[in-house]
């Protein structure tokens, strides 16, 4: 693993860059990115339109993947034991590199999937529908946008979420400080 910075670009022109914690591996596919949250943000939950997506401690580590030719990306999101406690879904350009940073913009739409890979919400609606009024994005890549929450959304209700290719089983993603594997909370329960 090497170390990388994420840079992403929030229209309609904030930056946001991404140092700490960020491990990767990168293939032709997607660039796979390890991090910890911040540990002042770590016991909070996430709460969206009164739904509550998670609880405090539910997303300690994450495991994003930024893929190159897909127009989102995943990551999955874990407590402390390494439980995985749900997946983010930011929709996005494809991830280019700009240099030594692995660059991509946030297109507004989010979907987030509960561990049970069947229960969804798409988030940030709003912010998207503004971002279109406003013009900070431009038809093109609104398409792109709405197509690609639709293929999640499809991957998603016929069963094929996490999408294929970032999720091999041949692959092993060790955490450096306890040598555990993440897993779900129903393979800890059938240990």
């Amino acid at each position: 693993m090497e170390e990388l910075t994420v840079q992403y670009t929030r229209l309609p022109g904030i930056i946001v860059v991404y140092r700490k914690h960020m491990e990767a591996e990168i293939n032709d596919k997607y660039v796979m990115v390890t991090w910890q949250y911040p540990e002042r943000n770590r016991e909070i939950g996430r709460k969206y339109h009164g739904v509550q997506l998670a609880q405090a401690g539910d997303i300690y580590y994450g495991r994003a993947y930024y893929f190159l030719d897909r127009w989102y990306a995943i990551t999955e999101t874990y407590n402390k034991d390494w439980e995985l406690t749900g997946f983010y879904c930011d929709i996005t350009t494809p991830a280019v590199f700009c240099g030594n940073r692995l660059c991509v913009t946030d297109l507004k739409l989010d979907l987030w999937v509960r561990p049970d890979r069947h229960t969804y919400y798409v988030l940030d609606e709003d912010e998207f529908l503004e971002a279109v009024r406003k013009k900070w994005l431009p038809p093109a890549l609104v398409a792109a946008a709405r197509r690609s929450l639709r293929t999640l959304i499809q991957m998603v209700k016929e069963d094929h979420f996490p999408p294929i290719g970032a999720w091999e089983p041949e692959q092993q993603h060790l955490n450096n400080d306890t040598n555990q594997q993440p897993q779900s909370r129903a393979e800890k329960s059938a240990l």
